[in-house]
């Protein structure tokens, strides 16, 4: 039994002692909830937070009013176990009833509050309601810059969500200008060789990669990279998420057996750090099913499809938005292998898991749907003529 399970079982026990003794200090209650929440977040079972957060909540509204901070606080974790969950209406509703209660506690400038925004307009962001997540880090900045003054760290890390969102929205000179004061602030703040430091190289290599400046993007990528082998040493998940971003850019450059050595290296790194069923490592693996895929050599791609499909089901369960996206990858990938049937079945799988999540105006469905119909008229094509050719043939004899 690992760790974690030990501690869940310890916490599982103590709250049912509380459950037999009512009358026990809700403050030592809240704190073995918010424990066994946080051993489950630890080990990704979201779904088993989500009671916890609600009942800390209602007991904080029973004993200390339905307007105190600390029931902003439980809905505010809740929410964010939402947001994970891909379950953003019942997210936005958390949200917004977390940020009424901490504006009527603490006004509307208090530094709480740019926390709350922030992770408020982050949820817009990934839903691509750019134009609700725009103000909210705009004035996360702005409470920040008034608590804190202009050169604070807080300060650069709102300033950096803000460019990742107009990274998001491919306003990439705005970005570069905001990622800009964020190194700014950061080498003030840090010196030049600080593991943020070379955080804001990183993300400024992957802004000029999106926006087709690749040299650019590779000697930032570099700068990051040699700063965190002078501070972690050379085999850190840090290292490895770095020489994956440089294996993708190599790629992007027609270097695809550079590119498969930097994904070699970076999944050494993963896989001894790791473990064996981390998200990252899945990742590290798609991207070289890519690359092999994109060689031809369609048999290993298969392979390492697999393996990240089996990693990606087992960290978030079978109906998730990254499983649906390795079944559309693995589709295509079998349709070149000709075994139709077997890729319209995945692709079957694959829109069943974005209807289920997001209904069918999601674009990741149109994508599937279009990749699904396109498959089935040329199967249909096939089987025409090769019925059309075993009639010709039995004609002849």
């Amino acid at each position: 039994m690992g760790k974690y399970e030990k501690a869940i079982e310890f916490y599982k026990e103590s709250l049912s002692y509380f459950d037999q003794v009512p009358s026990l200090n809700n403050k030592i209650l809240i704190e073995t909830i918010t424990n066994l929440a946080t051993c489950f977040e630890n080990t990704r079972q979201y779904e088993a937070i989500i009671p916890l957060y609600a009942r800390s909540a209602a007991i904080q509204k029973k004993a200390y009013g339905p307007q105190d901070p600390s029931v902003a606080g439980s809905l505010y974790n809740l929410a964010n176990i939402h947001k994970t969950l891909e379950q953003y209406d019942k997210a936005e509703v958390l949200y917004k009833h977390a940020m009424t209660i901490q504006e009527h506690a603490f006004g509307s400038e208090h530094p709480r509050l740019a926390i709350l925004m922030t992770n408020f307009g982050l949820l817009y962001q990934s839903t691509g309601q750019f134009d609700k997540a725009l103000p909210m880090f705009q004035r996360s900045i702005t409470i920040r810059e008034k608590w804190f003054g202009h050169d604070h760290p807080d300060v650069a890390t709102s300033i950096q969500t803000l460019a990742k969102l107009y990274e998001a929205m491919a306003q990439y000179e705005h970005a570069t200008l905001l990622y800009q004061q964020v190194l700014k602030i950061r080498e003030q703040c840090y010196g030049p060789e600080h593991p943020e430091i070379a955080s804001t190289f990183n993300s400024i290599g992957s802004l000029y990669y999106l926006d087709g400046k690749n040299e650019q993007a590779l000697s930032f990528y570099n700068k990051a990279l040699d700063i965190r082998m002078r501070i972690f040493g050379s085999d850190h998940p840090s290292v490895a998420n770095t020489l994956n971003n440089l294996a993708v850019l190599h790629e992007k450059m027609q270097e695809d057996e550079r590119a498969l050595i930097l994904h070699t290296k970076a999944l050494k790194i993963q896989e001894s750090k790791l473990g064996q069923n981390h998200p990252d490592i899945a990742t590290t693996l798609n991207n070289q099913a890519v690359i092999y895929e994109k060689l031809g050599q369609f048999e290993k791609a298969a392979e390492l499809y697999g393996k990240v499909l089996a990693i990606r089901e087992h960290v978030n369960g079978v109906d998730h938005i990254d499983v649906a996206v390795t079944l559309n990858n693995q589709a295509t990938l079998i349709k070149k292998m000709n075994q139709p049937e077997k890729a319209l079945e995945l692709y079957n799988r694959a829109i069943d898991i974005v209807m289920k999540i997001y209904g069918p105006g999601h674009p990741l469905a149109k994508t599937i749907s279009k990749n699904k119909t396109d498959l089935s008229n040329n199967y249909l094509l096939y089987l025409f003529i090769y019925l059309s050719n075993s009639k010709k043939k039995k004609k002849k004899k």
